[in-house]
């Protein structure tokens, strides 16, 4: 099952305003829909604890939502800290400049962005 996480959101508010790479985020033209889901994701067998997606524009006139964040039962597991180092990467993901909505992939950029400000092995510490 899938639903409208409160805590997510008020989760990607503070992180939207803790780090400036984020702040273009806080737009009103912009809106980002924060599910959490009690299923479990595998890719390639390694597990995924979020993930983000675009909003087709068919669908984005029917949930008046541009992107996704859903987090998965895995992340239940992590603490609060982890939790927002997890939303700090998903919300590294959406393409916003104003105008066009997209998804970034992950880059060299993203990772610098977690490591510099999270640490290396933020799951594990």
């Amino acid at each position: 099952m899938f639903e409208i996480s409160p805590y997510l959101q008020e989760l990607a508010k503070s992180t939207i305003e803790k780090f400036p790479e984020l702040n273009h985020l806080d737009d009103p033209d912009l809106n980002i829909v924060y599910l959490i889901s009690d299923k479990k994701k595998r890719q390639d067998k390694k597990i995924v604890y979020a993930d983000t997606e675009k909003v087709k524009d068919k669908y984005n006139s029917i949930c008046n939502a541009d992107f996704i964040i859903t987090f998965y039962a895995d992340s239940e597991g992590l603490d609060d800290e982890r939790m927002e180092i997890l939303m700090h990467h998903e919300l590294l993901h959406v393409g916003w400049d104003g105008e066009n909505k997209s998804i970034l992939p992950h880059d060299i950029c993203d990772y610098r962005d977690i490591i510099e400000a999270h640490g290396l092995d933020w799951v594990q510490q």
